[in-house]
């Protein structure tokens, strides 16, 4: 039996403070500014599929004898000598939970999770591989399997995440899959062929026409030789020559799917798909699309993201979307950090926004939902601060507020007339 995720919630460990978070069936969005844990979450989550990402401890020097410790960001003053400490819990579907817990000091710490549930899913990291062109010099007797292809594909991934590079990315496993299904895929007079190999590979365009842009005009994969080629309404050119957008949802698209027909995965009823930052590389059309193609073309799979994009967090009305936000906490002598610099201040909150949070425009999302205060460039923002010092000790008369206008009019960002006029009012 496999399952979901539920709930999770992290509580006074690291920068978090009250972290609540329930997973939506379909797709769960958690944003925040750099810095607000976005990753260290889903790092507790893709435990569960064989990563396992180490935290570093602060260095602190004992005050007794000038040794130094190594703190795990505990905040809660502990009454007794235990080895590790609780600092939240996950809830599973269809039943069940289990604690997480951390070290009290170590240089290097994981969160365990002794009662941990097996839950089916695969994880796609926010970092890229560079693409750069490898032949393929040899393949292997048969066509690849989708677990063979899966193994293969999510090793290179794991080892190159780890800093580890054998001389062949992701892709190249990828391109190594399908030129052996095409290979031994077809039925000639001479061998039976492997009609699953050509399934996996015909099912796969089929994806890929739900996942690419409709600008490229995707339509279908060839094998030439031992190249793999993308026949497109914009030209035919080898997978190795696409642009980083187009082969981040080649990479993204064809995990998902080969995760999708592993063994495991054909057994359940479904599975987790776990993706940080999958914006990366990404024209903004290209997010405001991605999520919902996602779920169009994997409809059993749960998506958990975590992304900085506006168009993403607004991208699909039937989600959950939680913001990761500081806030200044009153903490009371219970609750002081066990550093040398006494309680922390700005700690982390979760909190779920409603359709209304994230139904405007990106500006909207940047200012109201991600903090940033100003969505108009710096450049701009100093232009009309200078302009406003002009005007500021002008009495506000007509003949002057037309001034203003035109002048802002042919600096060529007469649209921020009224925040100006705010800004005047303000001062």
């Amino acid at each position: 039996m496999h399952f979901r995720f539920n709930k999770i919630t992290v509580n006074d460990w690291r920068q978090f403070h009250k972290i609540d978070i329930e997973f939506h069936p379909k797709l769960t969005i958690i944003t925040g500014a750099n810095g607000s844990g976005k990753s260290s979450l889903l790092s507790i989550l893709t435990q569960h599929f064989g990563w396992q990402r180490l935290f570093l401890g602060t260095p602190l020097k004992r005050r007794f004898n000038g040794s130094l410790r190594f703190l795990t960001g505990l905040r809660k003053r502990r009454q007794n000598n235990l080895h590790e400490y609780p600092v939240g819990s996950i809830e599973y579907l269809p039943a069940g939970q289990a604690t997480l817990h951390t070290s009290a000091e170590a240089l290097q710490y994981a969160v365990n999770i002794p009662h941990q549930r097996p839950v089916l899913g695969t994880f796609i990291s926010s970092h890229r591989s560079i693409p750069f062109f490898q032949q393929i010099g040899t393949i292997q007797v048969g066509a690849q399997s989708p677990d063979q292809a899966y193994g293969q594909f999510q090793n290179e991934s794991i080892q190159r995440a780890n800093g580890h590079f054998h001389g062949s990315t992701p892709i190249f496993r990828m391109k190594e899959a399908l030129v052996s299904m095409a290979t031994f895929g077809p039925k000639t007079d001479f061998s039976y062929g492997d009609e699953s190999a050509l399934e996996v590979i015909h099912g796969f365009s089929k994806v890929l026409r739900e996942t690419m842009p409709p600008s490229l005009g995707f339509r279908s994969l060839s094998i030439r030789q031992t190249d793999v080629v993308l026949e497109t309404d914009s030209g035919n050119f080898l997978l190795d020559a696409a642009s980083g957008g187009i082969m981040a949802i080649v990479d993204i698209t064809w995990q998902i799917y080969m995760f999708s027909l592993t063994s495991p995965a054909k057994a359940g009823d479904g599975f987790v798909v776990v993706m940080d930052e999958p914006e990366n590389h990404l024209h903004p059309s290209m997010q405001r699309a991605l999520l919902s193609n996602l779920i169009n073309a994997f409809p059993t799979a749960q998506f958990i993201v975590a992304t900085h994009s506006p168009f993403m967090v607004s991208s699909v009305q039937d989600s959950a979307v939680y913001v990761l936000r500081y806030y200044e906490a009153n903490l009371d002598d219970s609750e002081i950090e066990l550093d040398d610099g006494g309680p922390i201040k700005n700690l982390v909150i979760s909190e779920r926004l409603d359709v209304v949070n994230r139904a405007g425009s990106a500006g909207d999302i940047l200012r109201d939902v991600l903090g940033v205060p100003v969505t108009i460039p710096l450049w701009v923002e100093s232009e009309l601060e200078s302009l406003v010092n002009e005007y500021r000790d002008l009495e506000l008369t007509v003949e002057n507020l037309k001034t203003l206008k035109s002048r802002m009019a042919d600096l060529g960002f007469g649209e921020l007339y009224p925040q100006a006029i705010a800004r005047l009012v303000q001062e």
